[in-house]
């Protein structure tokens, strides 16, 4: 184990992070048309407990977090009823953080954006996945722009066979003896909506969890000798000893 790592995380276990993907559900509510994300996939659904979720907020904000928060993974975020609530912890809790969020947009208007605005959301980014949401999309970011201080940003996902990534794919494949450095681990922590703490947000089948912030501490978590190990190897490329990272081609 680098000594200077070790180190550098006993005084900070935040020292390395940039962003925190705090998944506060798996739900989505348009998983049953979207094939190729993961929570097509999920049977079970999970939501991350608010007190969880406020223990981390007050961690992060006790630690002095800068970072970027979003409070998501695969999850579509506007359909979960406590996700003013937990914005609201984040504005309280974590000053200094700016909170993002990622959405398909079925939920979004122009005045879903002016709340997202005042409860202190930095960047929402919509993901459009038909023509016609296009249309209706563009028209909301255009009359909002101006008008509120976060930035807001659309992206084409249709048609979703040719603009998604092929990540459902990745666990059936051979290792791909790739040595591109990934800082994941620790630079973007990601905890799923069971509380587990992943390396990565493409683990969708959890394969590699350090711990559980529902039993244990974020700081306790990061400075276990494996999360520390996953970190210092896929740093410096060494993919092969990760099941997921071994097969995936992305890097943070």
């Amino acid at each position: 184990m680098n000594p200077k790592i070790k180190s550098n995380l006993e005084k900070n276990p935040l020292f390395y992070t940039r962003a925190i993907l705090l998944e506060i559900s798996n739900l989505c509510n348009y998983s049953a048309i979207h094939p190729k994300c993961p929570i097509s996939t999920f049977k079970e659904k999970v939501i991350l407990p608010l007190n969880t979720i406020e223990k981390v907020l007050k961690e992060l904000g006790e630690l002095g977090f800068k970072g970027t928060i979003y409070p998501f993974n695969y999850s579509e975020p506007l359909i979960d009823p406590r996700l003013f609530k937990v914005l609201e912890m984040t504005k309280e809790l974590v000053p200094l953080a700016s909170p993002w969020l990622y959405t398909n947009g079925f939920m979004l208007n122009d005045e879903m954006v002016r709340e997202l605005d005042e409860y202190g959301v930095k960047r929402l980014c919509v993901s459009i996945y038909t023509p016609e949401e296009s249309k209706r999309i563009r028209g909301i970011i255009k009359r909002m722009r101006g008008e509120v201080r976060m930035e807001l940003r659309a992206y084409r996902r249709y048609p979703m066979n040719i603009r998604m990534n092929d990540k459902m794919d990745w666990p059936d494949r051979e290792p791909l003896n790739l040595k591109i450095p990934c800082p994941s681990p620790l630079r973007y922590l990601t905890i799923d909506s069971s509380g587990n703490l992943i390396i990565c947000c493409h683990d969708f089948l959890k394969k590699h969890i350090f711990g559980n912030v529902k039993d244990e501490t974020l700081a306790q978590v990061i400075r276990k000798e494996e999360t520390i190990k996953a970190f210092e190897e896929l740093s410096a490329g060494k993919r092969e000893g990760w099941f997921l990272c071994a097969r995936c081609t992305k890097h943070r």
